[in-house]
């Protein structure tokens, strides 16, 4: 009896010992994923600052000087959360789309067709519903219209701003015109690191404003 006591009493020590070690061994893992993510929200930060003190015209401009400050984002990044040891760092992909401006190829009474600057991606659908787009230069220039859907290329607009009725430009843009959207630029960066059920991603937007 006092054998199968003491067989017992050593197989609950083993148990609350195995749970003990696995608490300890999940916290700490807990812990990890949090520095991790903490690292990733201060990246996305820090390139959100780097982003807002660029020159808004070279962003997102394949054709900026070289020595702009704004190149850095035509390219992702790599980034070791412990540089002067990186076998033993968390590494960080960080990448730049921006979107928002562009050339007028065509457009109608209430509509314009976009040419993208080379690096631009086409537009997601209906992603600019409810926005304003600005003509900045040529042909229609300071008109500003609602958007009230769009396609890959494509918005469809009107001159009520509050969105109410559909009006056509007064003036219809052509191919000298250029546009913004909200008067701006809009970068999105994304930060990603670790692997399978590991995986994390941040996203994050950043709006720029044109300099007039």
């Amino acid at each position: 009896m006092v054998l199968v006591e003491a067989v017992f009493a050593v197989a609950i020590i083993a148990i609350t010992t195995l749970a003990f070690i696995s608490a300890m061994v999940f916290t700490a893992r807990q812990a990890e994923v949090n520095t991790q993510h903490l690292y990733g929200v201060n990246l996305a930060v820090k390139y959100a600052s780097m982003i807002r003190a660029s020159t808004p015209a070279y962003l997102g401009d394949q054709a900026a000087p070289s020595g702009a400050f704004a190149r850095l984002f035509l390219t992702p990044q790599t980034v070791y959360s412990n540089p002067s040891e990186p076998s033993a760092s968390t590494i960080y992909n960080v990448s730049f789309t921006f979107t928002g401006w562009g050339s007028v190829a065509s457009a109608t009474g209430n509509s314009l067709t976009a040419s993208f600057p080379a690096g631009l991606s086409a537009w997601n659908t209906n992603e600019w519903t409810g926005h304003y787009v600005t003509i900045t230069e040529g042909l229609g220039r300071t008109q500003i219209m609602r958007i009230q859907s769009n396609t890959a290329n494509t918005l469809s607009l009107t001159a009520d701003l509050t969105g109410a009725t559909s009006t056509n430009w007064s003036l219809n843009p052509d191919s000298t015109s250029k546009f913004y959207i909200d008067d701006g630029k809009t970068a999105r960066i994304t930060i990603t690191w670790g692997d399978g059920s590991r995986h994390q991603t941040i996203n994050r937007t950043v709006f720029v404003a044109r300099a007039n």
